[in-house]
């Protein structure tokens, strides 16, 4: 008795995209094992990946799944088989066998026709098989209470957030929005604040300065400015630091945007346009100072910043993010004309007042132009207060750094007013 019609064309299919998924992981066993002892590799691991798939195809024919999990007993066995062989060659670890019963499972996930979480799956198998050294240096730059706030995060992002109620409440603020804003916000900065402590010590200060204006720009100013202001000779990297810390920062405004909003629209596109040619004003400086002080650039300095999961800064940014939010919906509801005094709040947050206004904008609350506006001027002033931040580093490198930030800041003003006043 069958399942559901055949068709070879599509049977066919499924077993190539198989194939191809399972040669990539085995591709990395067969190169990881070139360098020590390789028992599975460019052939075992397609192999087990289109057995996945055919199992599947072949149980959805005869309408009985029993196969399947025949199947993934074997899958089972052989990790268990390979684990057996490694441990009696003395070579540790279970990494191999565990990927052997993951790819049997992108195969089944292929058959079943769920092509974007097999390659989902596929991709995170072979960067977990990648070199140990990376995710064992994460492991010794992240410590015990960080560890534990990443969890409690995990548990509000996948447990909390999904349990919330939908709908405005009071018909102010949408809980469930809110949460995922600051859960989306915080996943970038986590991420930049792991790659920062395992990167940014080897790196140097500007890798540092890269990777911490995507979580806390002022912070990592400050951090910055403290450790490389007591040296003159170290003034060019510190210019070319704050500098690169504004860029990212810039970036990551655009991202926050973007989330905020669930997508790309119109008021994505003239924000940016603003904000362009400061992102390309910074880059052009800070590789300048940069290639002054190729030598400068290697120096190892550590960063201070809280983890972005951190209860404190969470509920910190939490409060300071729905105090902006509330204070938009109020202005835009009664006091309209004061809308772009809440520009101000880009020196408090710049994130939280973006995404205020972009959600705002997006939901016809705001007019375009003064959404793009008031967004704009909040960057700008979230840019030019890292003028304040350095004052650590001593009166010469306040004004070394406050020409350069106001160089930087010059272009977009100028398309600011163009937008503001001519357009």
């Amino acid at each position: 008795m069958t399942g559901v019609s055949f068709d070879p064309v599509i049977a066919i299919q499924k077993i190539l995209v198989s194939f191809l998924m399972g040669f990539l992981i085995g591709l990395e066993r067969e190169r990881r094992g070139a360098k020590r002892f390789m028992i599975a590799g460019v052939r075992t691991f397609p192999l087990v990946s289109v057995s996945g798939t055919v199992v599947y195809i072949i149980s959805e024919e005869i309408g009985n799944y029993m196969l399947i999990i025949i199947g993934l007993l074997f899958s089972i066995a052989l990790a268990i088989l390979i684990a057996y062989i490694h441990y009696s060659m003395g070579v540790p670890g279970l990494t191999t066998s565990t990927i052997a019963f993951s790819t049997f499972l992108v195969g089944i996930l292929v058959g079943m026709g769920q092509i974007a979480v097999a390659a989902v799956i596929t991709v995170v198998t072979v960067l977990l098989g990648l070199e140990r050294s990376l995710f064992k240096s994460i492991a010794e730059n992240i410590s015990q209470s960080e560890l534990v706030e990443a969890l409690e995060f995990i548990v509000i992002a996948l447990i909390i957030y999904p349990l919330l109620p939908s709908g405005k409440i009071y018909g102010l603020i949408d809980l469930q929005w809110y949460v995922y804003i600051i859960i989306v916000i915080s996943i970038l900065s986590f991420m930049s604040f792991i790659a920062m402590r395992v990167l940014g010590v080897r790196g140097g200060s500007i890798i540092s300065a890269l990777l911490g204006g995507l979580v806390n720009s002022e912070a990592t100013t400050l951090s910055l400015a403290t450790r490389l202001g007591a040296d003159p000779s170290l003034k060019r990297t510190l210019i070319a630091g704050v500098l690169v810390t504004n860029t990212t920062m810039l970036l990551r405004n655009v991202i926050i945007a973007m989330f905020s909003i669930r997508g790309v629209n119109e008021y994505i596109g003239h924000y940016f346009g603003i904000i362009l040619p400061t992102i390309m004003t910074s880059l052009v400086i800070s590789c300048y100072y940069v290639t002054k002080t190729m030598g400068e650039k290697a120096r190892a300095i550590r960063i201070e910043i809280e983890s972005p999961l951190g209860l404190k800064n969470a509920i910190k940014f939490s409060l300071i993010f729905l105090v902006l939010y509330v204070l938009t919906a109020l202005v835009v509801s009664r006091f309209r004309e004061a809308i772009y005094v809440l520009a101000i709040g880009g020196v408090v947050s710049g994130a939280a007042v973006i995404s205020s206004i972009a959600l705002m904008s997006a939901s016809g609350l705001l007019d375009l132009k003064t959404a793009v506006i008031v967004s704009s001027l909040a960057t700008i002033l979230s840019y030019a207060d890292k003028i304040f931040y350095v004052n650590p580093a001593g009166r010469e490198l306040i004004k070394a750094v406050s020409k350069t930030v106001l160089i930087g800041i010059a272009p977009s003003l100028i398309v600011l007013i163009y937008y503001s006043f001519i357009l």
